[in-house]
């Protein structure tokens, strides 16, 4: 199995830590969170903003500095981005990780996208192409870890800034799949076995 050293020993060390505390590790659960930061991205200072986000936008390009358009993921980044997510949840996979959370919320780069309506190409405006970097993040990367001969889950954390049908017309448009409470942070997630 190819590992990541590191990732490996800190796995490691959880596990005979919660046996040191709890005498046992049946109960045990380890996940990685895979995320990018977007417009809090803080790569090579804690102090300084170097932000790159999904599409310009007027108030918050000011808050966050993002001062080019040069500060906007490509579509080729994006896809590359992608590509990252799937390696990153293979690494997870080989280092023995229970699961892995796509974090999806709070403002961060991949729920930016489910606002970027001005962006254009493959990765904007529609809701399908709002949504594309979550589902191919996610489908690629549930399918490598079926290859896997042990369970593991594929979780992703989503949530909404604000309650959507308040400026729907039309609530019933949103369709079957989407729950009516808004406010609140949801959780699903997927297993192979």
């Amino acid at each position: 199995m190819k590992t990541n050293p590191g990732l490996a020993k800190i796995r490691e060390a959880l596990i005979t830590a919660h046996k040191n505390r709890h005498g046992t590790t049946d109960d045990l659960v380890i996940g990685f969170q895979l995320t990018h930061s977007g417009r809090f991205c803080k790569p090579n200072d804690k102090f300084r903003m170097e932000p790159r986000v999904a599409y310009r936008h007027p108030i918050l390009d000011i808050k966050f500095k993002v001062e080019s358009d040069a500060q906007v993921w490509t579509d080729s980044e994006i896809e590359q981005l992608i590509q990252d997510y799937i390696k990153a949840a293979k690494v997870a996979w080989d280092v023995g990780a229970d699961f892995v959370d796509i974090k999806h919320c709070h403002g961060y780069l991949l729920h930016e996208f489910l606002s970027a309506f001005t962006r254009p190409r493959k990765y904007g405006g529609s809701f399908e192409n709002r949504t594309r970097i979550l589902r191919e993040s996610f489908a690629v990367s549930a399918r490598a870890a079926t290859k896997s001969k042990s369970p593991f889950a594929l979780a992703h954390s989503i949530s909404f800034p604000s309650n959507p049908i308040r400026r729907c017309l039309n609530p019933a448009s949103l369709g079957q799949a989407f729950p009516r409470i808004f406010h609140i942070v949801y959780r699903t997630a997927m297993a192979s076995e």
